[in-house]
């Protein structure tokens, strides 16, 4: 029997971002971990499966708690390396070491972090009174993301595919809901044939680029300082058909890259099982670009309007005897932040965060549910706290 799943919200969203958003303000950002709770809380409870929605148990105390023992190791490590910086800054070489450590642990931290998030996350999702679970090690996960990682770099990004396969094969067979472990045999070939679509344009800009860029210092030469501006807009002139097309190529990677996440989810959905449990997708890419291309014009149109409000009130405190510069820095940087910290993540959960969950959850298709009776709640303990290195590295989740 084959089950459509539903988004059926029972409240107002955007009530709910904007009472955030005043809470965060009056408590100085420290409310986001209830904001964020909340929030999972309305969409996990929009999505239903079969008329029953999910549940979302996290509290927002324990996402404080996980961030507040973070930030005790993190503050440290921070300290030590801006210290390191400052030692080091007559040492080129050391410096460069230095830096490269740095990176690799970030990368580390980052790719452990959304392991742990999402462990954390599945403990506190419900379905039917069943509780879903995330086992498997963190640290192996952060090994084959590494590994995987430099064999894209080598390959330069023909491996890309493997690793999403790789990584994604991890994540699902060690995902249970209950006692039950999901299964995932998904091959790469029909992903890496659909990469090869992405990859093509992406590795053309780059030898347009190299060409104009070998061109342009052709052009150059040995000339002074002050000829270079005039040389390299000579050459742009020169070579606009060579720029055009990079430019062509630069707008084509959008769309490419949509139609290959999207087909990436399809072909990750129909193989993951469940016991005699299927999946299947007709999720599109032309869904991400729209309501991607709908938050950039949302956001422009809040730009611009930020900006004629700081134009009217700025006026306004003038003609009130307060100076030019002063009024409009004070007014710009009060509305500029308050956009930033708010206006755009309220326009990217409304319009693209809310609008995928729709269009995933409204072209997903789930067969063989009725075998799910015998699934019985499991005996793993779940982490006490939560997310607190995803929020620290602002990790999507």
């Amino acid at each position: 029997m084959h089950i459509n799943v539903e988004y059926r919200p029972s409240d107002s969203l955007a009530w709910l971002l904007l009472k955030n958003a005043a809470l965060n303000l009056i408590t100085l950002t420290i409310y986001r971990f209830w904001a964020k709770t909340r929030v999972r809380q309305y969409f996990w409870q929009a999505v239903r499966v079969d008329g029953e929605p999910f549940e979302y148990t996290g509290l927002g105390r324990e996402l404080l708690i996980g961030f507040l023992i973070v930030l005790a190791v993190l503050a440290p490590a921070t300290l030590a390396w801006s210290t390191a910086q400052t030692l080091l800054s007559t040492d080129p070489v050391g410096l460069s070491i230095a830096q490269g450590i740095y990176f690799f642990i970030l990368f580390v931290l980052i790719q452990a972090a959304g392991f742990r998030a999402r462990r954390y996350r599945l403990s506190r999702t419900l379905w039917r009174g069943i509780r879903a679970g995330q086992d498997g090690s963190t640290w192996r996960y952060v090994g084959q993301s590494l590994l995987w990682g430099l064999a894209s770099a080598a390959t330069l990004g023909l491996a890309y595919p493997s690793t999403r396969l790789a990584l994604q094969r991890y994540r699902t067979v060690n995902t249970r809901f209950g006692d039950q472990h999901f299964s995932f045999d998904a091959p790469l070939m029909p992903l890496f044939t659909r990469w090869l679509v992405v990859l093509t344009p992406l590795i053309l800009f780059y030898l347009v680029i190299i060409g104009f860029s070998i061109a342009v210092e052709r052009s150059i030469g040995d000339s002074d300082a002050e000829a270079v501006g005039r040389k390299i807009g000579e050459a742009m002139v020169a070579h606009g058909k060579l720029m055009g097309v990079a430019l062509v190529l630069l707008a084509i990677l959008p769309f490419t890259w949509a139609w290959y996440r999207m087909a990436e989810f399809r072909h990750f959905a129909a193989h993951t099982r469940l016991g005699e449990i299927t999946f299947r997708s007709t999720a599109r890419g032309r869904a991400i670009l729209i309501r991607l291309t709908g938050f950039a014009l949302a956001a422009l149109g809040a730009t611009i309007l930020v900006g004629l409000l700081v134009f009217w009130w700025s006026r306004a405190l003038i003609s009130l005897g307060m100076g030019q510069i002063f009024a409009f820095a004070t007014v710009g940087g009060v509305l500029g932040l308050l956009l930033v910290l708010f206006g755009y993540r309220f326009l990217w959960t409304m319009i693209v965060t809310a609008g995928l969950v729709r269009h995933i959850c409204e072209t997903l298709e789930i067969s063989g549910l009725e075998t799910l009776d015998g699934v019985a709640q499991a005996s793993a303990p779940s982490d006490k706290y939560g997310e607190g290195l995803a929020d620290s590295f602002e990790v999507a989740g």
